[in-house]
């Protein structure tokens, strides 16, 4: 690169170099966009997802959850982006068979509500999310990949106590909305 060694103050008050053919118009830009994680994120996603440097690499389930997890914190939780995103993550992760553990977990940090959760998810309304232990409930086609270690979404105690904690909570949306209060149970002692 040949310098003519002036510079120019951008818009957003950087120093550019000009060369000697002048700025290239997409200098700026491109020096804004490689500053910004998130849209490094989608474009390395985009990269591997494509093989653009044709590596013979593919994006792996820690790939797909990592993903997810930079959708949830650089995305606002009710954006159209934020949705498209986890839909288009997803359905990858679904495709290439790497549907793990992390993934889920991913996705329900990520999902802006749990009606998006158990659509992509193929749940039944009546289904519960906290009701999944491992993602061998899921499509043949969407775990055949992952590795066994990372097939258990929770541990049988995590489990229980997630679905207990959904019930009471269930229990309780159902008995505040009718207007009931909680009746304690009085147990009545017998001497003999």
């Amino acid at each position: 690169k040949v310098s003519t060694g002036s510079t120019i103050t951008s818009e957003k008050n950087t120093m550019v170099e000009e060369d000697a053919f002048g700025i290239m118009e997409g200098d700026i830009a491109e020096e804004s966009s490689m500053s910004d994680p998130y849209l490094i994120a989608l474009e390395t996603y985009s990269a591997l997802q494509s093989d653009a440097y044709e590596l013979g690499v593919s994006p792996d389930h820690v790939l797909f959850a990592a993903m997810l997890d930079v959708i949830g914190e650089h995305t606002d939780a009710d954006s159209i982006e934020r949705r498209q995103r986890i839909e288009e993550i997803f359905h990858d992760a679904c495709q290439a068979g790497q549907v793990s553990s992390l993934v889920v977990r991913s996705l329900q940090k990520a999902c802006p509500n749990e009606d998006i959760l158990k659509e992509l998810l193929q749940l039944r309304r009546s289904d519960a999310v906290v009701s999944i232990e491992s993602v061998n409930s899921f499509p043949k086609q969407w775990i055949r990949f992952v590795p066994p270690e990372f097939r258990r979404i929770s541990t049988r105690s995590e489990h229980f106590r997630k679905q207990s904690d959904h019930y009471k909570k269930r229990g309780k949306d159902k008995t505040s909305k009718s207007g009931e209060g909680k009746q304690k149970r009085q147990t009545k002692k017998f001497i003999f």
